[in-house]
């Protein structure tokens, strides 16, 4: 009863923030109010409780250290107001250990997977009479709105149904090139090529050199090389430049939409005044509230520590994986392939981190916090080990039935 509650709770909040209409909403909070004061109470509660989660040490080293940090935050409001959205996800992703069986999450995945496909077919084939009204021009990329985001939703949760289906990859990649996608494009063949790297020994740095190659003809066919240098480059550049400031501790988590262009209103492109952006904005400025980076996201918002204990919970599963795979690999046991597609969705996720912001996006946090919850499930030697007993009971059950 307890299992199925759990699964049907995780699986009701992914559809919900799935298929959530791209519209733009805010819920203002003064700061006087009560209720925001009782929420931040509750969260620094709920905080220092999360000791005792299934969660691995670094996620909750993390989680003080992000409380506490709020407190020498560069921006404290924001900072406070953003730690309540992440002890909420903190709580979800312990709720996503305590489940046994991810089928019917996978399952629902699977579905707003081919929901979005489908609807991008359409929206391809000038069909789409549901979320553009028929127009020629397409505003509204799949359920997600915005296309960059919707290609970085993609990704993610392309990454973790290979895990379900590997041929979940072919759909996405036709996708992402049909979307013009460079970001997508490469996230795929970070995943493409760490699959080939552990299945493939003889050929693997060929295959891989051909999937990289494939990749560099796309982005300097679709000008996205020019792009990252006039575009993000100058951004990330000056991202650095911030966050060197305050090495250590960082800015404050939730900081960086409000300060950094506070800041950079001298960097070229940080309000966008080409006319082709403008036209294509409706006739607005584009601020770069996010740096298209995660990684230098974090750095700018938690600094080196913050940053640095994510990586180690990061490291900690891949080398949990990894040693998985390794045993895995050397006894000839079932589970092989499921762990590679495992570090190839590990790979597809990180890289996507690089060039878009999959843990800003609404739609794609929820994914984010099951795949991990699910390969920290995986990565565990005490699954592993009750693993190969249920196959020594099965194989004597056999034996002694024969």
């Amino acid at each position: 009863m307890r299992q199925t509650l759990i699964k049907y709770l995780i699986c009701a909040w992914v559809t919900f923030t799935v298929i959530l209409p791209p519209i733009r909403f805010a819920i203002p909070i003064t700061v006087n109010s009560y209720l925001w004061y009782f929420l931040i109470l509750l969260s620094g509660l709920l905080c220092f409780f999360y000791i005792y989660s299934s969660a691995d040490i670094f996620i909750k080293a993390l989680a003080i250290f992000c409380f506490t940090a709020s407190f020498l935050s560069s921006a404290p409001y924001i900072s406070f107001t953003a730690f309540i959205s992440l002890i909420a996800c903190l709580y979800l992703y312990w709720i996503c250990l305590k489940l046994k069986d991810f089928t019917l999450i996978f399952k629902v995945l699977q579905s707003v997977f081919l929901l979005n496909v489908v609807i991008v077919t359409f929206q391809m084939m000038g069909f789409d009479t549901l979320l553009n009204f028929g127009r020629e021009k397409i505003l509204c990329i799949g359920t997600i709105g915005n296309g960059m985001q919707f290609n970085s939703f993609m990704v993610c949760a392309g990454a973790m149904l290979i895990i379900y289906n590997k041929w979940n990859i072919v759909p996405l990649l036709l996708v992402v090139l049909f979307q013009r996608s460079s970001g997508g494009v490469v996230s795929v063949c970070a995943g493409i090529s760490t699959y080939i790297f552990f299945r493939f020994k003889k050929t693997r740095f060929v295959m891989i050199a051909l999937v990289i190659l494939g990749a560099l003809v796309f982005g300097w066919k679709d000008t996205q090389f020019s792009f990252f240098r006039l575009d993000r480059g100058p951004i990330w550049q000056r991202t650095i430049e911030l966050a060197n400031r305050h090495p250590l501790k960082g800015w404050g988590i939730g900081t960086y939409q409000t300060i950094f262009p506070a800041l950079s209103k001298d960097v070229p492109g940080v309000e966008v005044t080409i006319q082709s952006m403008i036209e294509k904005y409706g006739g607005k400025y584009r601020r770069w509230t996010r740096a298209h980076n995660c990684w230098l996201q974090l750095y700018f918002e938690i600094g080196l520590l913050g940053l640095g204990l994510f990586l180690c919970s990061l490291i900690a599963v891949f080398l949990a994986l990894l040693h998985r795979y390794k045993l895995l690999h050397r006894y000839k046991l079932y589970g092989e392939e499921e762990t590679i597609l495992m570090l190839s969705g590990m790979a597809m996720i990180a890289v996507n981190m690089i060039v878009h912001f999959p843990t800003r996006i609404t739609q794609v946090v929820p994914i984010l916090i099951c795949f991990m919850a699910y390969l920290q499930k995986r990565g565990e030697l005490k699954w592993l080990f009750q693993k190969l007993l249920s196959v020594i009971k099965r194989f004597l059950r056999l034996a002694l039935n024969g």
